[in-house]
């Protein structure tokens, strides 16, 4: 089961909550359009997650390089792992065409691994960045 925006664990830091309730929701149409036949809006929207994954991620390092957060780069490993994942699922639908296979990913392995993160490392930075700027 995907995640809806009340199960997404709320953090220290407005902007970063904002950006996690758009991902849960372009993840949610992702779902939808992967369950039928569309495989082209399959792909935009795969690749446009990735992009904002991408912007996201960037955005949140920055935050934490200008707090210099001690666990910054085993931070951004978590975040190179993620696209990482998204690319190779991107290159494997590239070369099956298999969309079939995105709801199943999305269920089982993106959305448990954005709960855990905002739980465990998003919270952490944020509770961090808050306490240094104030």
């Amino acid at each position: 089961m995907l995640i809806s925006q009340e199960q997404l664990p709320i953090i220290e830091i407005d902007s970063m909550n904002e950006l996690h309730n758009e991902e849960i929701a372009r993840i949610a149409k992702l779902y939808d359009v992967a369950k039928g036949k569309d495989a082209k809006l399959v792909f935009e929207l795969l690749n446009e997650l990735i992009e904002h994954y991408k912007k996201h991620f960037a955005d949140e390092e920055k935050l934490m390089q200008e707090v210099e957060h001690p666990d910054y780069h085993a931070h951004k490993h978590e975040h190179i792992k993620q696209i990482l994942d998204l690319e190779a699922l991107q290159s494997f639908l590239e070369m099956t065409n298999d969309i079939q296979s995105i709801p199943s990913y999305l269920e089982g392995s993106l959305t448990p691994w954005i709960i855990e993160h905002v739980e465990t490392w998003d919270s952490m930075i944020s509770k961090f960045i808050v306490l240094t700027k104030n």
